[in-house]
């Protein structure tokens, strides 16, 4: 079975909306298994839209005008329909990675300052100059012995608030938040120690939880945009036994990641109000969720044999598979979904990595027809 890890590590700040109106009026119960195969699900109604420009390199996040964040090589870029590929400045940085880009263009990431062996967040604003994050406190003058302190933002929104994370005492891991040209801040009340903050929504809520290489299970968590932390319950409806995460936050706090409760590293969704008994839904395949629009639709990648394969889910038809191009042997992953429902990804042949965006159902007629047109 293939190995499926965290895109990131980010900390994420959230608003409560009363209305949800955008969301699907019913839902139904999880289910009770997991199809650990993707094979004998159906094949979505989806077109493939490959990026020629962005062939073999690494993407992580798209936004809602189809720009694209990625970096090669240490040197970070945005990929526009209208514009192609830009390279962000890495003026006095060494070995810079994007981890995400919000609604305004604004790319997150992380980078080692060239002056010092210390990794700093930063944010590459719409212009594409850097703004490096200041260490966190607790990070100066650490002894030898504690190795070199690391910051870094692993999701940014449409407003400039950041999340990630700094390894700062001992090399325990400490979620923080970054704002825009403010300082850095300590994570909510109630975040769990040494837990990781993964993502942020535009109004505010944040996402996060144990990755697994901790003693005690925390499991996932969302904060709500007044500060409220709030674990989030497995299957059962019970507090977790496993490690579990959020890996993709949006609005009134609905949330898709991972769990390890079913025997696998399973992908699942937070899709009800907390506060009900059963709020964890699992997507019906062992692997993880990466990415969630506010109508529900879930992206990520699951198995098909011993191959990681990209999916689509949403309440009604379920667990879909996502095309390829029908090469023997290729694997796909999903990585975001934007509002239109277009899904980046990627697609290996071989050695050679096909990045791609999928078009999920009819075309929206507001997107551009050049939109990740090659």
């Amino acid at each position: 079975m293939p190995s499926f890890g965290v895109r990131g590590v980010p900390l994420v700040l959230a608003v409560c909306v009363a209305a949800c109106s955008d969301a699907p009026k019913q839902l139904t119960a999880p289910t009770s298994a997991i199809d650990r195969d993707l094979g004998s699900a159906p094949l979505a109604n989806a077109t493939i839209h490959e990026i020629p420009a962005l062939l073999n390199l690494t993407v992580n996040g798209i936004n809602d005008s189809d720009e694209v964040s990625g970096d090669s090589g240490g040197r970070p870029f945005k990929w526009s329909p209208a514009h192609g590929i830009q390279w962000l400045s890495t003026k006095g940085l060494l070995g810079a990675v994007a981890t995400s880009i919000s609604n305004n263009g604004a790319v997150a990431g992380f980078a080692q300052a060239g002056d010092s062996n210390l990794t700093h967040a930063v944010v590459w604003l719409p212009s594409g100059t850097p703004h490096v994050f200041a260490m966190f406190p607790d990070s100066i003058n650490l002894p030898p012995e504690a190795g070199p302190a690391s910051c870094t933002a692993a999701a940014i929104n449409v407003y400039g608030q950041l999340v990630g994370n700094c390894v700062i005492k001992d090399g325990f891991s400490s979620p923080v938040g970054f704002q825009w040209h403010g300082p850095t801040l300590s994570p909510p009340p109630g975040v769990p120690d040494n837990d990781v903050l993964t993502s942020i929504s535009d109004d505010g809520w944040i996402g996060g939880g144990d990755p697994g290489d901790v003693v005690v299970t925390t499991g996932a968590f969302i904060t709500s945009p007044t500060g409220q932390t709030i674990l989030l319950k497995n299957h059962d409806g019970q507090p977790p036994s496993t490690p579990s995460i959020v890996n993709a936050v949006t609005r009134h706090g609905w949330a898709a990641g991972l769990d390890f409760e079913g025997g696998c590293a399973q992908a699942v969704a937070w899709l009800a109000s907390p506060g009900q008994s059963y709020p964890e839904f699992r997507m019906g395949t062992c692997g993880v969720a990466t990415g969630l629009t506010d109508d529900w639709y879930v992206v990520g990648t699951g198995t098909i044999g011993s191959n990681g394969s990209a999916f689509v889910w949403f309440p009604g038809p379920g667990l879909q598979r996502l095309p390829g191009f029908g090469v023997s042997g290729e694997t796909s992953q999903a990585y975001a979904i934007n509002a239109n429902h277009h899904v980046l990804g990627q697609i290996t042949d071989g050695s050679t990595v096909h990045t791609v965006i999928w078009y999920v159902g009819p075309r929206p007629t507001t997107v551009a027809s050049a939109a990740a047109t090659p």
